[in-house]
This record gives structure tokens, sequence and C-alpha cells, in this order.
């Protein structure tokens, strides 16, 4: 077995791995030409995010049982807000946003809540500020589907790290059981997988 790579060269090592989404120099400068237009509206466009948030019961039930009230909310929407329009887009942005995750993570809410509620409800608040010819359209939606990537990556590393750390299941025999797993439920399906 090899030695234990700490959490934070864990965490780079992910984030180079997104370096295959590129967000270009370009993107970045567009993002900041629209940055003080939608900063300025911060508050507004949280304030929206977190009405459609906690006017689904479902949702505001979900959040509040993980302790994530509205203003622990509009702390963290003001926060992510201030990375994808101020966010350098290199290393140490990437663990300012996985640091963010893992506060989710740790508060018990589901990626698949991660992912199916919070970020289409703020892309959708943010690009309602926008027309839809708009160029700068493109660069945030290229920013908002890195940060729901890094995201992601916080969540599996929280994932692998559990494996190893609660279950001594190393990273190898994690992904020999997965594969086993993923085998019965296509069988169970009736799909092929390949």
């Amino acid at each position: 077995m090899g030695a234990e790579v700490s959490a934070r060269d864990a965490i780079v090592r992910s984030c180079a791995e997104l370096s295959y989404f590129e967000i270009s120099s370009e993107d970045v400068k567009m993002i900041r030409e629209v940055s003080g237009k939608v900063l300025a509206r911060r508050g507004e466009i949280v304030g929206s995010i977190l009405d459609a948030l906690f006017r689904d019961a479902e949702a505001a039930e979900l959040l509040r049982g993980c302790g994530l009230d509205r203003e622990t909310m509009r702390v963290r929407l003001e926060r992510w807000m201030d990375l994808v329009f101020l966010g350098g887009y290199d290393v140490e942005h990437c663990i300012k946003l996985s640091k963010a995750g893992l506060l989710y993570a740790k508060a018990g809410v589901p990626l698949t809540f991660i992912l199916t509620r919070i970020f289409p409800i703020c892309t959708q608040e943010v690009l309602k500020h926008f027309s839809s010819d708009d160029p700068h359209i493109v660069p945030i939606l290229k920013s908002v589907i890195w940060h729901m990537m890094v995201i992601v990556l916080g969540y599996e590393f929280v994932r692998q790290r559990a494996f190893e750390k609660v279950l001594g299941v190393r990273d190898e025999v994690y992904e020999r059981l997965k594969a086993i797993a993923l085998r019965e439920l296509a069988k169970e399906l009736g799909w092929r997988l390949e």
C-alpha cells in the first residue's frame, strides 16, 4: 500500500484533474467584465435563491435539518458568488471552493440536492440578469459547471476518505466493490453496461 496522501495534496490533485475543463483567461476576463453589475445585485440574487429554496417545503426541511437556516445559506451563497465573479480560477480558488463543498458535506447535505436544487436555482437566478444573446453567458455557465465539478470532487474526496479511514478500504478495493455493485445494479435493471 502506498503512503497516505495529505488532504491538501489530494484536493490539489483533484483540482488539477479539472484542467481539461479550462476556464480560459478570456473567460475570466469576460466574467470580470460583468462582476460589478452582478455583485451590485448580489443581495437581490441571493434573496431570490433563498426564496426559491425555502419556498420548497422539502428543500427547506432538508436545509434546516442540516443546520442551514436562511442566514447561514445567505452567507454561503454570497461567498459562492464572490468566488464565481472574483475568483482566480486557480488552485487556491479550487481549494477555497473545496472547503465550501466540504462544509455542505459535513452538514449532511446530499450531493444530489446540491446538483439538482442549489446549482440549478443559483444558475437560473444569476442568468436572469442577462439577455439570451449576451456573450457573457457562456463563460458564466462554464464557471458554474467548474464550480459544480469542484464540489463533486470534494464530496468524492470525503467518500474516499470515509471508506479508507472508517472501513479501512483503500481506493483499489473500493473500485472493485463499486464495479461489482454496478454489475449487480445493471443486472437488476436489465441493462447492459458495455
